[in-house]
């Protein structure tokens, strides 16, 4: 059976509103174990988060769950996190204090509907996990946590150590073969001709200078002969796409998302700030030569480069507003399996004490996943595309007590539930886009979920 704290409240409701209460968290080191073996056991949410800048994080079932919608969403987590967060009783093994962290993100669209297969996710959902693993050098740090108006640390202590002895001696066990799902059909969102004509629209407002850029995507539904193991998928993603911010967040119905994304948007560590733009792409070349040449393409195309650019100045103007110290790397390319993009790096010190949240909520959408004018750009999304993005360019990671944290955007993700993924990717369309190259560049960002379903 699954391992949960609150024998009695195996549902915990998502709030609006935080009742008092006080958060218990105690946290011990264990030995190194295999996540695949015990991943399945453990309770539902799910939550496996790896970044090339924080150790993997993982993290199993809720002992708070809060959630929002609307413009204020952003306002109403952070509040709620605020309240959650105002009574902590919080001890490690070793005696040292450590911020409880909330795990989850944000939709794309603030006003995101929950609707299939967007129904598990909310505009906004974060989870306060009952078990978390944090990776270390020595194995990994096991923490659990409970919310309550009549906290028990003792029954606490002794759940944590009895967790710790099951993990460590594999007690809680199961084995996954990793039989591939069998991918036996895929239905897109929209045809070739169709796409064309769609370009061509956004083109004729960009021509007349009625908008700069439009971020326009696909979905493509993949039927799999067996259903999907999420936890397989996550650790395909993984060893295939090196590099990358991969997650996995898995709902109590089993409704997954999953992704390897290598766009970060903010990282907030005791006043430090950094982001970064990801805008303008190219295919990988087959030789390393080709793929030097495609790389010195991409530099010098004006079009990239005016793409690049616009996210560049956004979020420039935008964390200048934190920060009087903003730090601008030179240009890069970042490499990736199946494309290749236009990279610049931002840091940053703030002026004052932030929370990641605040900083989030003004960044998010960058021009990078929406377009400019964001109003504008926006409003034909909503019209253009024939489906609900959900979670598809919206927000997934963590923040702590501190409020410090890491979001990255969910791009080259997916959404599965049994034998159905539903696969998002998207192009930036600017002036002297090309519709066929629009396309093309569409099909490699799906590439890096299509292989691992086959």
């Amino acid at each position: 059976m699954p391992v949960s704290i609150q024998q009695d409240d195996p549902n915990p409701s998502i709030s609006t509103q935080i009742e008092k209460g006080v958060l218990t968290s105690r946290s011990i080191d264990i030995s190194n174990i295999e996540l695949m073996s015990i991943f399945n056991q453990m309770d539902a949410p799910r939550i496996i988060l790896s970044s090339p800048h924080h150790p993997l994080s993982v993290s199993f079932g809720s002992a708070k769950t809060i959630s929002a919608s609307g413009h204020n969403r952003f306002k109403k987590i952070k509040m709620e996190a605020t309240s959650l967060f105002s009574n902590l009783d919080v001890k490690n093994q070793d005696g040292t204090l450590s911020h409880p962290k909330l795990f989850g993100g944000f939709s794309f669209d603030p006003d995101h509907q929950e609707s299939p297969p967007w129904d598990s996710f909310p505009a906004a959902l974060f989870i306060l996990p009952k078990i978390q693993l944090v990776k270390s050098k020595s194995g990994f740090k096991l923490t659990v946590n409970e919310y309550t108006i009549d906290p028990n640390p003792t029954k606490l202590e002794s759940f944590l150590l009895s967790i710790k002895s099951k993990l460590e001696s594999k007690l809680i066990t199961s084995t996954f073969p990793s039989i591939k799902p069998q991918l036996t059909r895929l239905d897109s969102s929209i045809q070739y001709d169709s796409w064309i004509s769609q370009i061509n629209e956004v083109l004729k407002s960009i021509e007349s200078k009625s908008i700069e850029k439009v971020v326009l995507a696909q979905s493509m539904q993949a039927t799999l002969k067996l259903p999907c193991i999420p936890i397989n998928i996550f650790q395909t993603l993984c060893d295939q796409n090196p590099g990358c911010y991969h997650f996995l967040f898995e709902q109590l119905d089993g409704t997954s998302i999953f992704g390897a994304t290598p766009e970060l948007l903010i990282s907030y560590n005791d006043k430090s700030i950094r982001t970064e733009v990801l805008a303008g792409s190219s295919s990988r070349g087959k030789t390393p030569i080709d793929d030097d040449v495609l790389s010195q393409k991409l530099m010098s195309s004006s079009k990239d480069q005016h793409e690049h650019s616009l996210v560049v100045q956004t979020l420039k103007s935008k964390i200048e507003s934190f920060t009087k110290s903003l730090n601008i790397s030179p240009q890069k390319i970042k490499k990736l399996t199946t494309v290749q993009h236009l990279w610049t790096e931002m840091s940053a010190y703030s002026n004052h004490d932030e929370h990641i949240l605040s900083i989030a909520e003004s960044l998010h959408p960058t021009p990078a996943i929406s377009g400019t004018p964001l109003i504008e750009a926006q409003k034909i999304i909503r019209s253009t595309e024939p489906f609900n993005r959900g979670w598809y360019g919206g927000l997934i990671g963590w923040f702590d007590a501190k409020g410090n944290g890491e979001f990255s955007v969910t791009i080259r993700s997916a959404i599965s539930n049994k034998n159905k993924v539903t696969l998002y990717a998207g192009a930036g369309v600017v002036l002297n886009s090309n519709p066929q190259d629009e396309w093309n560049e569409i099909q490699l960002k799906f590439q890096p979920i299509l292989n691992s379903l086959i």
